[in-house]
């Protein structure tokens, strides 16, 4: 195996979390060979620095955080980062327990913009601001509910 695809994938790994996909597009980018692509890919796993149940774990924790999200935007996300589905619904199992929660924390921060409005225009901007985020229409609907009356 040639050093050199495995240190510019070292190098972006140490830069931040990619899942295989990813480092295989930034790999085959650079022109190596498939053959090298595929063993770097291989040996990485190996050497657990790239691990996309890890990735979504970790996606899901941080972007819970700062702006809550919901399953749909989180899946959405990381399958464009080339998560498998199967891992995705693994992590958001563990990770994300209340998604209600979530969607209430949200519309309290961001909600208060909206307080000034009337009733009607409070529950639409409301609706649409947790439907952009990626939670299901129940979810916004029991939310917003909560946050209208």
């Amino acid at each position: 195996m040639s050093k050199r695809p495995l240190k510019y994938a070292l190098w972006l790994l140490g830069r931040r979390a990619y899942s295989q996909k990813q480092i295989r597009e930034k790999l085959e980018g650079k022109k190596f060979e498939p053959e090298e692509v595929k063993n770097t890919i291989k040996h990485l796993i190996e050497l657990k620095f790239l691990d996309d149940f890890e990735l979504a774990k970790s996606f899901i924790r941080q972007s819970t955080l700062g702006k809550p999200k919901g399953k749909y935007r989180l899946t959405q996300e990381l399958f464009r980062k080339g998560v498998d589905k199967e891992l995705i619904e693994q992590a958001l199992a563990e990770e994300l327990s209340d998604e209600e929660t979530l969607a209430t924390q949200a519309l309290a921060r961001y909600g208060k913009k909206f307080t000034k409005l009337d009733r009607q225009k409070r529950y639409e901007k409301s609706m649409r601001f947790l439907l952009g985020r990626g939670f299901s229409i129940d979810i916004a609907r029991k939310s917003v509910k909560d946050f209208t009356c």
